[in-house]
Order: structure tokens, then sequence, then C-alpha cells
């Protein structure tokens, strides 16, 4: 395929946020005045160029932040072979949500369980263990260190998100790396597919411990930051194949969380 085929398929790919253009276009005007190069969005003879410069800032800003490395490449990042094969397996699960908060954009990319795995760093992988995806870029472009990082912690429809989650029921461990200036985290959790009955969500905040200061649990079930939390606020909704879920194994893993 050629450069140009290439990069417009990437363009066509992607998805505008409502308000990105609108972003984008006051973003270009701030910088072109900066240079002392003002232009008047009232005059007609202006219009054409102005246009021009903003499809070609949006492409450009596009491109930028839409493409991603997959979880198989960013696996490979880690040396293992065998990870990158279980994330482009039918096992894995493509999701793609993205969420932008507090000058942030996350994408939970995918999740593969380690029932598809044998190695990760060398050492042997626990099958009960699910494995994510999750890339962090800054929305302006600008530079991201891991001193940005923040948490990720999985709750359970239905139960108190600081009495149980993916923290408490197995532990939590985390691969960072950086690649072209996106944050890209590589978790490994407890099986989440014996909640595959339920809905799952992904939580990502500032801080360690999810205490009721930072979540609440709905009447509904449901699960969201507490009105007092004023950090960062990312919140992922998952669905699994509920087939696979195990209510017996959940409410054994409840029973002994914590001994």
């Amino acid at each position: 395929m050629a450069v140009n085929e290439k990069y417009k398929e990437q363009i066509n790919k992607v998805e505008f946020n409502s308000n990105f253009e609108k972003k984008t276009v006051a973003l270009m005007k701030t910088q072109l005045e900066r240079k002392g190069r003002i232009i008047n969005m009232k005059k007609p003879v202006k219009i054409v160029a102005v246009a021009a410069a903003i499809t070609s800032l949006l492409a450009i800003s596009v491109f930028a932040i839409s493409v991603l490395l997959t979880p198989g490449e960013v696996a490979k990042y880690f040396g293992n072979d065998e990870l990158a094969q279980a994330f482009e397996s039918g096992e894995a699960q493509v999701i793609n949500q993205t969420v932008e908060d507090s000058g942030y954009i996350f994408t939970l990319e995918g999740i593969a369980p380690g029932k598809a795995l044998e190695y990760i760093d060398s050492a042997a992988v626990d099958v009960n263990r699910t494995y994510v995806v999750v890339a962090m870029q800054k929305a302006d472009g600008s530079e991201i260190t891991y001193d940005d990082s923040v948490t990720f912690i999985p709750f359970f429809e239905g139960y108190d998100p600081w009495k149980v989650n993916g923290l408490h029921l197995g532990g939590a461990s985390a691969h960072k790396t950086i690649q072209n200036n996106v944050l890209y985290y590589l978790w490994d959790f407890t099986d989440l597919e014996v909640f595959a009955d339920r809905t799952i969500y992904l939580a990502g905040f500032g801080g360690i411990a999810p205490g009721p200061d930072k979540f609440v649990l709905n009447a509904d079930g449901s699960i969201g930051f507490a009105e007092e939390y004023k950090g960062i606020k990312v919140m992922f909704e998952i669905q699994l194949d509920a087939a696979k879920a195990n209510p017996e194994k959940a409410n054994e893993m409840i029973e002994n969380m914590g001994r």
C-alpha cells in the first residue's frame, strides 16, 4: 500500500470528538497570533487559506493522536512473543474505548485471558489471570512521562468497589513503556472472566487506594466516582462473554479475599 493511501486509510478510521475541530481551530489561531500572523476570521478573502490550514492541522493532529500500537505490539516491547500472539488470538477481546479527562486521552485497547499465555518476562504465567493494555497520552500533544502515571483497578457491578476489586481479589501489577509519546500500560489482574455475568468497570484514578472518598456504589449496582473526588476520573465499562462467568468461583474468591 502506498504511503499516501495508508495515511488516508488511517485518517478515515478516526472518529472525531464532538468538540475536536473547535479546539483545533482555537489552537491554530492562538499559535498564529503568537507568531504575529493574525488571521481575521471575518474576512472572506481569508476563508480558503484558513480552511486549508485547518484541514492540514486536523490531519496532522488526528494522525498523531489516533495511531496507537496494538496490544500485541505493546507486548513485544516486553520481549515476549507468546504474549503478543495471545493479544492477537481469538481468546483476546479488542475494545478500543476512549475517555478524555484532566488533559489526558486514555484508550482501553484490549484484554487477553491468561489461559492463552505461557510466559511474560521469562516467568510462567498464571492461567487464572487477565492481561489488559491501556494507552495514555496528553490531549495537547505535549510530552508525557512516567510521572503522569495513574492507577487502574477493575470493579464489579453490585459490589462495593473499595471492598471487592481486582486488587483485593488477587493483586495487580503493571508493566509500563513510553513509545512515540504515548504511555502504555500492560496490567496483570485476577481472572475477570469469572465475573463476566455482570458489568466490569476498569477505573483509572490518582493515588493507589480505591476508597469511598473516590468511588460510590449506586442503587442500581453501577459504580461511579464520588462527587467530592476531584482527581483524574477514567471509567471504562467492559462486557465479557457471560457464558464464561463462574459465579461459584467468584463467590469463593470473595470469601477467600484477604486470607
